[in-house]
């Protein structure tokens, strides 16, 4: 029996989910094409968004309404001249399309889950180098906590090595709904004192190379084992001075922004089994608001 595509359902199809209308259509190539389109100009996305200050979110709903747009208009002029076919593709029939978005979308969660998954950072206390609302990707493998959007399914023993001068993220033994990005300074057994003007790790002083002030703030080039970051200091802040050593199975976590970041001089070193990734991609975005 001879059939031909509805050019409503097409075009409805396509305006929502762009892949999904090509498939109804049998155009398996064109749905691959605009599934890679679409999953390209998200990248470019969050990059403009990084490079502009745009917002995160518009940013992407641009991304994903401009492709889907274009492929509902290619759509309907394709389904207007599109002859009867026979036989109709099991892909292009509604349990076809339902099942292939359903394995895609379990898909996704599972890699969210093990693999990669995007945050943002809630507050200045990674400032200067991730200021607030900056775009991180987090790579969750061998890190034991494994879950996305906030459903948690499996906890495994961490496999992953932690070195200094890394960032983070781990959640509160208290509150484990709850996620805080920092970079790890003292790895388990590691004495570490802190105070406002340098940070010891086991006797030897942290390398900080003075930067020129902005604003409220002033500047400092720390590295520790090799690698170099950029902290801030709020001199009209007082600092948490710190003096321990830190527990077996337990990382210390300072935020850059050293007086005004909520870390392990507040809530203790953290336990390895609280952690969640290590931030493998960021997109910071521009801070000059800060600065003032």
């Amino acid at each position: 029996m001879e059939w031909r595509p509805k050019r409503w359902l097409a075009t409805l199809l396509s305006l929502f989910v762009a892949p999904l209308g090509m498939l109804y259509l049998q155009r398996p190539r064109l749905a691959l094409i605009y599934l890679l389109a679409s999953l390209f100009l998200q990248i470019v996305a969050v990059g403009s968004f990084a490079v502009l200050g745009m917002p995160v979110i518009v940013a992407l709903w641009g991304a994903n309404w401009g492709v889907n747009l274009v492929a509902a208009i290619h759509a309907f002029r394709l389904s207007r001249a599109m002859e009867p076919v026979a036989p109709r593709l099991w892909y292009s029939r509604w349990y076809g399309l339902i099942g292939i978005w359903a394995a895609f979308t379990v898909g996704v969660f599972l890699f969210r889950s093990f693999a990669y998954e995007p945050f943002r950072t809630p507050s200045d206390s990674m400032y200067p180098t991730l200021p607030d609302g900056s775009f991180v990707i987090v790579g969750k493998w061998g890190y034991g906590d494994y879950g996305s959007l906030n459903v948690r399914f499996l906890d495994a023993e961490p496999t992953a090595a932690v070195a200094r001068g890394e960032l983070l993220l781990f959640r509160l033994s208290d509150k484990p709904e709850t996620v805080y990005l920092k970079r790890v300074i003292g790895l388990p057994g590691d004495r570490i004192q802190c105070s406002k003007e340098r940070i010891t790790i086991n006797g030897t002083p942290v390398a900080a190379t003075p930067l020129d002030s902005r604003g409220r703030y002033g500047f400092a080039r720390e590295t520790i084992d090799g690698v170099s970051f950029t902290v801030a200091h709020l001199d009209r802040f007082p600092a948490l001075d710190c003096d321990l050593v830190v527990p077996e199975g337990h990382y210390y976590m300072l935020g850059d922004n050293r007086e005004n970041s909520r870390d392990s001089r507040h809530i203790g070193p953290v336990p390895r089994g609280n952690l969640v990734g290590r931030v493998a991609l960021a997109f910071p975005v521009r801070a000059s608001s800060q600065e003032e």
